[in-house]
């Protein structure tokens, strides 16, 4: 199954520490990495990290069951001394499964794809590397379009009901890149709402958030990054199919 794993860092010698942790990947069981994307440096989001990330996307071939391949490399985070602390904290190490083939999973435990990928550079960026015209089965929309959609300058935004708005309104005062639009119409890139709009539309749902303005200031930091390619993938080992 051609599966995408994200990788992230902004702490110790990130580079070297992804260059492990691929070859980690690489030997997992009926596991074999096909490329990997640039290393592309971040800007991180929240108020938790000041350092730069490093982010990359590697395309993985695996015949483990998504939910084993999963905790696998949960367990080589683990091992790369990556702890759990809150949202946004730095970190050695993070992998997240992007997408496993065309599969959709929606347990609590196995979100695929992975439900905030569409609306980060940090991730789109790398994945469009290497595979700009996947299509991410619950939006029927290509990695590369997504891209293209987040890279409209002003950014069009768009919320759904009035308490949306005001959270919205409240986070976009320092951001002139961002431009609210009062309906659909215009096919905003990202949607805001107090509720779950399902996998399969570009809807951010703030109502779980503890402080929905501060959130949503997070997702539009997240779309407004503009990810700066710093090393070919070929500087990092590759395992021949």
């Amino acid at each position: 199954m051609r599966s995408f794993v994200a990788f992230g860092g902004n702490l110790g010698y990130v580079a070297d520490t992804f260059r492990a942790a691929a070859e980690r990947v690489a030997k997992l069981p009926q596991t074999r990495i096909i490329t990997r994307s640039r290393l592309f440096s971040t800007t991180p989001v929240g108020s938790r990290s000041t350092n730069p990330y490093l982010n990359a996307v590697a395309a993985v071939a695996t015949e483990l069951p998504a939910d084993e391949f999963l905790a696998r490399l949960h367990e080589i985070e683990h091992d790369f001394g990556r702890r759990r602390t809150g949202r946004w904290g730095p970190r050695t190490l993070d992998l997240d499964l992007l997408a496993y083939g065309d599969h959709i999973s929606t347990t609590p435990e196995l979100l695929l794809p992975h439900p905030h990928c569409w609306y980060r550079r940090f991730v789109l960026d790398p994945w469009s590397d290497i595979a700009p015209g996947f299509v991410l089965p619950t939006l029927g929309e290509s990695v590369g379009s997504l891209l293209k959609r987040l890279r409209q300058r002003p950014l069009p935004i768009a919320a759904l009901d009035d308490i949306a708005n005001a959270e919205v309104t409240a986070s976009i005062a320092a951001l002139p890149e961002v431009e609210p639009q009062h309906d659909l119409a215009g096919d905003p890139a990202i949607i805001f709402s107090m509720s779950s709009g399902g996998p399969r539309e570009r809807i951010v749902n703030l109502s779980m958030a503890s402080d929905p303005a501060v959130y949503a200031l997070d997702v539009l930091r997240a779309a407004l990054d503009e990810p700066r390619p710093i090393m070919d993938s070929r500087e990092l080992p590759r395992q021949q199919s």
